[in-house]
């Protein structure tokens, strides 16, 4: 028997294969001794209890950093991504799902081409035609003596019926063979009303009460009417009435019997400002320019230019000459001088004035009898330096509208401009203020005052001097044009 050796002592070791038999210990059966008993197994059936767990393996390197992806989705109406949009929408058919490594910042329809999928498929044959439905009723309302078809429904005593035949005349009852009831008359109230009518009545009349009581009503016997009758046994609408007023012409020629009252009259036909009503012998009425002496005011047809000027369709030049007082009224009365002879070009003449502004709703034009008044001021010799309150002063002996100044010299001045100020009560009344410039001795024109400038009764007018020339102005003459207010209401 060979002697026992440790297996590290062994020489001739080999590597056993799945098929060798191996040599074991059972300590689990004790046949041939306490120590177990010796027994063979194939080495591919050995299998050792499973072993610790091994401690972590070190960590691996980190692996590549992946690509960022996009995924965009959109809907079309067709494979052509016509109606394209990015947000959903039940009405459209198509749908697309786009996945890139480049951000799209605004998707369009191109982005998405070839990529189209109906997802919704297409419609389905059209399903059969469902059953007839139940024949309905065709409402007639309260039964009357005539011919009806079925189908058609009625009232009558209360209660609603049918027709059931093809045509019938049939009036309907519980006996009727021609006629189904629908729903029956329900049983009477038994309220108990305080309010007595009579035993009959006038169908669709009106109800009047018969007593101061309010418990009795009767028959008025008067029906309700859309159109208006020629007695008085209906009662028209008030759209009716409204109806034949609204297109009532008035009698051409009305005669009236007794005597007439009212607050006004207005008779367009011929009148004029100032005219009187004149009646002939068979007592006609017609407006006639008053006798017994001129108006104070003539009307003349002009029509508003400029802020400035009027125009009159015919040649009047010899009429409004320089001073001639207009007036006008828009929303109220105002007034102007002719500042300017007239001028004439084409028939039309053209009429410069100073004064209040003629606005675009300028109407009604009037030229007046009497002429332009003034306020007169005069400053003797040299005119070489700036001075208030020169002159002699003025006070309006009457209420005044002012229009414009003139401004005149004995010696017209060299170099820059004398110019003066006109003021009421200290304050001026010219915003363009009077001004002659070198050489000039009178105004070309007048200065126009301001817009609706006016001067109380005892106003005090005085003069400025604001500049002056070189070679000094000799002998200063101004003249304010003023009108009296009194007359603008006048005829």
């Amino acid at each position: 028997m060979a002697t026992d050796k440790k297996i590290t002592e062994l020489t001739q070791l080999v590597t056993a294969e799945d098929t060798d038999w191996t040599v074991i210990v059972d300590v689990s059966d004790t046949t041939d001794g306490a120590d177990g008993t010796t027994k063979k197994v194939l080495k591919s059936e050995l299998k050792g209890d499973k072993g610790d767990t091994g401690a972590a393996g070190a960590a691996g390197a980190d692996g590549a950093d992946g690509v960022s992806a996009y995924v965009y989705i959109a809907y079309a109406s067709d494979d052509s991504g016509n109606d394209f949009t990015t947000t959903f929408n039940a009405t459209l058919n198509y749908i697309a799902v786009k996945t890139t490594t480049t951000e799209i910042t605004t998707p369009q329809a191109s982005d998405f081409t070839g990529l189209w999928k109906n997802y919704k498929g297409t419609t389905g044959a059209t399903g059969a035609t469902g059953a007839t439905g139940a024949i309905g009723i065709d409402w007639q309302g309260a039964w009357s003596a005539g011919t009806y078809t079925i189908t058609q429904g009625v009232s009558h005593n209360g209660s609603s019926w049918i027709c059931t035949a093809a045509s019938t005349s049939e009036e309907p009852s519980a006996l009727a063979t021609d006629w189904d009831l629908i729903a029956l008359k329900g049983t009477d109230g038994a309220g108990s009303g305080d309010v007595s009518g009579p035993a009959g009545a006038t169908a669709d009349a009106i109800v009047l009460f018969n007593s101061t009581t309010g418990k009795i009503i009767k028959d008025s016997t008067k029906t309700i009417v859309t159109t208006l009758g020629a007695d008085d046994t209906t009662v028209p609408t008030s759209k009716a009435v409204k109806d034949v007023t609204d297109n009532k012409a008035p009698t051409a020629s009305p005669t009236f019997t007794g005597t007439v009252t009212t607050p006004a009259i207005k008779i367009t036909t011929g009148a004029g400002l100032g005219k009187v009503l004149t009646s002939d012998a068979d007592g006609d009425a017609t407006w006639e320019t008053a006798s017994g002496g001129a108006s104070l005011w003539t009307s003349f047809s002009g029509t508003r230019a400029s802020d400035t000027t009027i125009t009159v369709a015919t040649d009047l030049t010899t009429k409004f000459a320089k001073g001639m007082i207009i007036k006008w009224t828009d929303t109220t009365t105002h007034v102007a001088m002719v500042s300017i002879p007239s001028t004439e070009s084409g028939g039309t003449t053209t009429i410069t004035i100073i004064g209040d502004v003629c606005s675009v709703d300028a109407t009604d034009f009037y030229y007046c009898l009497l002429p332009v008044e003034t306020m007169n001021f005069a400053i003797a010799g040299t005119i070489g330096a700036t001075a208030t309150d020169v002159a002699n002063a003025n006070y309006a002996r009457m209420p005044y509208r002012v229009l414009g100044a003139d401004l005149q010299t004995g010696t017209a001045g060299t170099t820059n401009a004398t110019t003066i100020d006109i003021n009421k009560g200290g304050t001026t009344m010219f915003t363009t203020k009077p001004t002659l410039a070198t050489t000039v001795a009178s105004s070309p024109t007048p200065f126009t005052a301001d817009d609706d400038t006016s001067l109380a009764l005892g106003d005090k007018v005085t003069i400025d001097i604001d500049a002056v020339q070189t070679t000094a102005a000799i002998d200063l003459y101004a003249q304010l044009y003023v009108f009296p207010s009194r007359l603008l209401t006048l005829s």
